[in-house]
């Protein structure tokens, strides 16, 4: 059946997924490097490291683009001291929320506007959102900053949060996007994904997703901002403490 929707198209599709592809690589542009990063196809055994958009788009031509992902988050060497920084949130919204709803779609559809009404609410971010066949996908591109707007800082690098790193499941950026998660959608997003910087996987529109036998579709395009997320920096605070409690 997955066959049967793909033939004919790849010239198309192709062109296409190079687009999409060169889209969500514009949700990193602030991060410390675009490349090497993890990929995953429906062809790769797990997640392959590539080092350009070119062998990006061999991977995903030679699954005639399906189960298309990119992480979030570039890859970096854990023994590096410079830790990355929070720069990409990454929020599923799966219909499993709603198995018990009279109209599932509808309550999603609702859950996803009361997320993005809180993004806006709190940090004036205007996200991305994808349509996955199975739920929605929300792409938010961040910030700290530092005195300087032009510095961005990773949150190892603030002294007071050292305190918190012996109950640290994670490293810092990792915890902080699972905070963020669950902060904006009201504990509402897809609680079995243990998401971190190495497990953020992200769509490719126009990729097919196996799963429900559909391509991914946008629903809602970035505003190109990375919004800061200081505002917020305080309730994770907060979490952290009861954490270490």
């Amino acid at each position: 059946m997955i066959q049967e929707i793909m033939n004919g198209e790849n010239q198309e599709s192709s062109s296409c997924i190079d687009k999409n592809s060169q889209f969500i690589l514009s949700h990193f542009k602030s991060q410390e490097f675009i490349f090497p990063r993890a990929i995953m196809t429906a062809n790769t055994n797990g997640q392959v490291y590539v080092n350009s958009q070119d062998e990006m788009m061999k991977y995903f031509a030679e699954a005639n683009f399906i189960d298309c992902r990119i992480n979030g988050y570039p890859y970096y060497y854990e023994q590096d001291d410079n830790k990355l920084h929070p720069s990409f949130i990454y929020i599923s919204l799966d219909l499993s929320l709603c198995n018990t709803c009279k109209y599932p779609i509808r309550k999603l559809d609702y859950i996803l506007k009361q997320t993005l009404h809180k993004i806006q609410q709190e940090i004036n971010g205007h996200p991305t959102v994808l349509w996955t066949g199975g739920g929605y996908h929300i792409y938010q591109p961040i910030k700290i900053v530092n005195n300087n707007p032009q510095e961005e800082i990773s949150l190892e690098s603030i002294s007071y949060y050292n305190q918190f790193l012996p109950y640290m499941k994670n490293d810092f950026t990792s915890q902080f996007i699972q905070f963020a998660c669950e902060y904006f959608t009201n504990g509402k997003n897809n609680s079995n994904y243990d998401l971190t910087t190495k497990s953020c996987l992200v769509h490719i529109p126009d990729s097919l997703n196996s799963k429900y036998h559909e391509k991914v579709r946008i629903v809602q395009i970035w505003d190109g901002k990375e919004d800061d997320i200081k505002s917020i920096l305080p309730i994770f605070y907060d979490s952290l403490i009861q954490r270490k409690i």
